[in-house]
């Protein structure tokens, strides 16, 4: 597509913006009205992006809000569809904080009015997915959400991505998004929201590291700093506003855009400090994160006390047996926990090897606790398998005294593996953990 190309016979091509997956973004002109609009293109496309671009259209149309990129049409051109939407003459947040910063009080308006357009895309089921700085246009003092194409009505029961597949940006998804969570809801979105906002203020990201893999463990396992630390003086409530969005668990998040509005009404704008504003000092990760396919990956279960010598040497064989299909080195120990190693083999990741391995393993021992972690080499292996080791033991442990309740739900699972586990696998979160619970 050229500069002077007509789309629909109605849209002339003035240049392209951006780059997507299956087509992109132009500036365009509007022939009729002579106005300036944004004009999405997806092009000889899977149905897959055609119908993320149907959708698209059809959460615009629906959402009417001043801080939602207006739409304007949707339609087909030959073997491409396109989505117009009003253009907005402006810069993205993620370059505002990259070259300039915000001050603590146009960063708070700016959440303002975010909060606004996701309270009003909640009000109507749908969750963006993908909040984020670059998903922030800025025109003066006003701010719109943009690129609803990975967004989700709630209760929408067609798929448009491939089950387990990670949905959003590392950095500014929610755990459970990480942990490719199917049934989010609005506190996904507002998990996103904290962490614009912490951006934002501080000048540095809420969960920052030198690699995908290490921002992903973060977001799972650790918290950011209070942003007090970075701005002090901010008035109490935005602080436990900001540390009640980033909670690892949704539960524990205000519900949704609206819970946001009321937390920031209650907050006098004149008891936000005067700081100049802060450049942030890394880039936004890109959406698709691709990290190195793990070398090694390690199946561990618990020990088993109620195993007698003699049925140490049957158990034994039963998963030697069980277990000789696959590739890889078998090991049980003395107590009967099973440790398997898999380098993968054949086009097969080691990730997929350990899942079946685990699949396989858990209809012979449904009450053990079970963990997988996988590795790039074996230095960075080691540390991982003494947490993995010390968590199933302790699980195991917890397993002797719940008086005949389950206390596990499956394998549990590492960033790296959670990260590289084909769709096919069913995945929950509890507690902040991923779990391989069996097949979709």
């Amino acid at each position: 597509m050229q500069a002077g190309d007509v789309i629909g016979e109605r849209y002339e091509v003035v240049r392209q913006v951006a780059k997507r997956d299956a087509g992109a973004v132009f500036q365009g002109r509007d022939r009729v009205l002579g106005d300036a609009v944004a004009i999405k293109l997806v092009e000889d496309a899977p149905v897959e992006f055609v119908e993320r671009l149907r959708l698209e259209a059809a959460i615009l149309r629906t959402i009417d809000h001043p801080h939602v990129a207006r739409f304007l049409d949707f339609g087909t051109s030959g073997s491409s569809h396109y989505l117009v939407e009003r253009w907005v003459e402006g810069i993205t947040l993620r370059r505002r904080l990259d070259t300039a910063g915000l001050t603590p009080r146009e960063a708070v308006g700016m959440a303002r009015q975010l909060a606004s357009a996701l309270a009003e895309a909640h009000r109507f089921g749908v969750i963006h997915r993908d909040v984020k700085p670059s998903n922030l246009l800025g025109a003066g003092d006003d701010w719109f959400v943009i690129d609803f194409g990975m967004a989700r009505v709630i209760g929408d029961q067609i798929q448009r991505t491939h089950a387990g597949a990670v949905v959003g940006t590392v950095g500014y998804m929610s755990p459970e998004q990480a942990c490719a969570v199917r049934d989010l809801d609005a506190r996904a979105d507002v998990f996103s929201f904290g962490c614009v906002l912490y951006e934002a203020l501080a000048g540095v990201a809420a969960f920052d590291g030198d690699s995908q893999l290490a921002i992903q463990a973060k977001l799972i396992v650790a918290d950011p700093p209070s942003i007090d630390t970075f701005v002090p003086g901010l008035p109490e409530p935005l602080v436990e506003l900001i540390h009640a969005c980033l909670h690892k668990l949704a539960p524990g998040r205000p519900a949704d855009g609206a819970a946001l509005i009321a937390a920031l009404d209650a907050i006098d704008p004149a008891d936000i400090p005067v700081f100049p504003p802060r450049k942030v000092r890394r880039r936004e990760p890109p959406t698709v994160p691709s990290p190195t396919v793990p070398k090694m990956s390690v199946v561990l279960t618990a020990p088993r006390p109620e195993l007698t010598p003699l049925t140490l040497i049957a158990w034994r064989e039963l998963v030697a047996k069980a277990l000789s299909r696959f590739p890889g080195t078998i090991a049980v120990m003395p107590t009967g926990s099973i440790v398997f190693v898999t380098s993968g083999h054949a086009g097969v990741t080691s990730v997929n090897v350990a899942a079946a391995v685990v699949l396989t393993l858990l209809p012979m021992i449904p009450e053990t606790p079970m963990s997988i972690c996988s590795a790039h080499d074996q230095a960075e292996l080691d540390p991982l398998l003494d947490a993995a080791g010390g968590a199933v033991e302790r699980a195991g442990i917890a397993n002797l005294f719940a008086e005949g309740t389950h206390t596990t739900r499956g394998a549990r699972l590492d960033a790296l593996t959670v990260g590289h586990l084909g769709g096919e696998y069913q995945l929950v979160t509890i507690d902040g953990v991923c779990y391989l619970a069996g097949l979709r």
